[in-house]
């Protein structure tokens, strides 16, 4: 099942690209002001302009927020001809006020949102699920050997998190070193620096691996 947020980062990804397409192959096209407006928003008075402007013999209508000096000028006569930037793809449209910001600055902007949504997401889904299902794995799958605690710290980079660092000698003989970044302190806390521990590590990649008394996950005999 896919949560909510996700569905947002799906469709800021499709708004990104759509916003891409217009900032390419959108054509100018003349319209005029229909109707103005303020809002007095905290103490703050903000400036729109409704505009309107034909495509495809149809007649649209946008409102947007502009400067107080753009919509002075905007404003100075009724029916105030503008230019506005459109771009059409089946049943979606879109358009902005030509001159009023440069298209780049709309499409960084929603890029910017895009990347920024979508990269938390991918940490909470990595933590909560990508690194959850790797340590799952590599107590089924992994190559069991012989490891020592060498760090068990509060982690500088990540607030709240717990970093246990560890050696250990793979199966070819090499020895490795890992670590791990641990949620709850007292799981963390459960090892000390010395003490010897259970590492489970991936036979293609032995530098993937995981403790298993720290796994969260339990070795299960059939009965």
């Amino acid at each position: 099942m896919i949560l909510p947020h996700a569905w947002i980062g799906l469709g800021l990804m499709a708004y990104t690209g759509f916003t891409l397409l217009w900032l390419v192959f959108a054509t100018d096209v003349s319209g005029r002001v229909v109707s103005n407006r303020t809002y007095l928003v905290k103490g703050k008075t903000t400036y729109h302009v409704t505009y309107g402007w034909r495509s495809n013999d149809e007649w649209h209508t946008k409102e947007e927020g502009v400067s107080p000096g753009d919509y002075g000028v905007l404003t100075a006569q009724p029916n105030h001809p503008v230019e506005v930037r459109d771009f059409t793809l089946g049943p979606f449209d879109r358009a902005e006020l030509e001159g009023v910001r440069p298209p780049i600055v709309t499409a960084l902007a929603v890029l910017c949102a895009c990347a920024f949504w979508n990269g938390v997401m991918y940490l909470f889904f990595r933590m909560f699920v990508l690194i959850p299902r790797q340590r799952r794995r590599l107590v089924r799958e992994g190559f069991v050997t012989a490891g020592v605690v060498t760090a068990q710290e509060q982690a500088a980079s990540f607030k709240g998190k717990f970093r246990v660092a560890y050696e250990y000698e793979d199966k070819a003989g090499h020895r490795q070193q890992g670590e791990m970044f641990l949620n709850v302190p007292a799981t963390a806390k459960s090892v000390v620096p010395g003490q010897r521990v259970t590492v489970m590590h991936d036979l293609e990649r032995p530098e993937q691996s995981v403790i298993y008394e720290l796994s969260g996950f339990k070795v299960v005999s059939p009965t």
